[in-house]
């Protein structure tokens, strides 16, 4: 594939097709801006993607369907990097589970997931469902609060625990004891610090994220590792983006729409 090398104020621009990378002179491992119109004709999928080498791994998230949790989820889910898979499993008196990859555009599959309304929540199966999972780590979220499952569950496989607020779990056996994070429940707390302590994941590499297209996009740190996907309306003219490395340098890039 041909390779446009040109220079914007200090930094190399590398395009191919539809996705540039934009380089820091003396630096490596930008984000890179990826952009494609919308199968459905209405607008443009625009991919961040941070492109440090980094580790996959399949993770295994059961999720109850009610208040806080779905913030929760969504912070656990930005912590995780590009290739990571998820087996997402919601749980109310019944089971969903749906398997996507973090570059699967996994937002909708994940609303949907969560916008199913049930009475009551039973956190034991949801905990069997998890332990026969075949992955490499699991993780529950939910505080047990509507649980009228069994008192005691016995798995043979390691869970580590997000409870939104006090907890009122079952008695949960495992391999060795528990690992669990008590978080605010509420949804204007940001999680994600202490979910990455939790799962041993590094800090991101980029930070203050914005995306210029006819209006000015706010991104979230972009886990290491990780990408992001945001769906914007059609427009005409380019695309901006702008951001700072962990050592303040600053990115600038931009591309345009077809």
């Amino acid at each position: 594939m041909a390779i446009t090398v040109l220079s914007i104020t200090g930094l190399t621009i590398l395009k191919a097709s539809r996705y540039l990378c934009a380089v820091l002179v003396g630096h490596t491992m930008p984000l890179v801006l990826g952009c494609e119109r919308r199968s459905d004709g209405l607008g443009y999928e625009i991919m961040l993607t941070d492109i440090v080498n980094v580790e996959f791994k399949h993770y295994g998230i059961a999720v109850d369907i009610y208040s806080y949790t779905d913030s929760i989820l969504k912070a656990t889910l930005a912590t995780m990097n590009r290739g990571d898979e998820i087996t997402l499993i919601t749980f109310g008196d019944h089971l969903e589970s749906q398997h996507f990859t973090m570059d699967d555009g996994y937002q909708e599959i994940v609303q949907n997931m969560l916008r199913r309304q049930e009475n009551g929540c039973n956190v034991g199966s949801a905990l069997y469902e998890l332990d026969r999972t075949v992955c490499d780590e699991r993780i529950l979220i939910s505080n047990g609060k509507y649980d009228d499952g069994e008192l005691k569950v016995t798995l043979k496989n390691q869970v580590r625990i997000i409870s939104p607020g006090e907890s009122a779990l079952p008695d949960i056996e495992m391999p060795s004891e528990p690992v669990q994070l008590i978080l605010r429940n509420s949804d204007h707390i940001c999680n994600r610090r202490e979910i990455r302590t939790l799962l041993e994941k590094p800090r991101p590499n980029f930070f203050n994220i914005k995306l210029e297209a006819e209006q000015t996009h706010y991104i979230p740190p972009i886990a290491f590792g990780g990408t992001s996907t945001i769906h914007l309306p059609n427009f005409e003219g380019k695309i901006n983006l702008s951001y700072f490395d962990a050592q303040g340098n600053t990115f600038n890039s931009e591309i345009e729409t077809d």
